[in-house]
């Protein structure tokens, strides 16, 4: 298998200059994302803390297990807000803790993410 890289921070630029903004950019490093723990490749992931997310699978390049699997985003609360049930009966503000239960913010609306 093989994979390529965007110029990621000439991506962001474009957006910028063009969208002003208005687009959500996004970095697939599902199979080349573990390339970011090395110094020898770490050049090309410049501008990644410009975007909005990024996937990321450990198991495709690292041999870890898939429930490594992630998809990080900086903006606080969207996960929550895209995938959010409201569930009263799952998910109580009143319950001990309760700020810290992810489950509503996961797609698979379990307790606990697999993580």
């Amino acid at each position: 298998v093989r994979g390529s890289f965007d110029p990621i921070q000439k991506v962001v630029q474009l957006c910028q200059h063009y969208i002003q903004n208005k687009i959500w950019i996004h970095v697939d490093g599902a199979w080349g994302g573990s390339a970011i723990f090395s110094n020898h490749t770490q050049h090309l992931f410049q501008g990644l803390n410009e975007v909005d997310s990024f996937t990321f699978n450990p198991h495709k390049m690292l041999g870890a297990p898939q429930q490594t699997t992630m998809f990080l985003t900086k903006h606080k609360g969207v996960l929550k807000m895209a995938n959010a049930t409201g569930a009263s009966y799952l998910f109580d503000d009143r319950k001990n803790g309760a700020s810290y239960d992810l489950g509503d913010s996961t797609f698979t609306c379990g307790r606990r993410p697999d993580a």
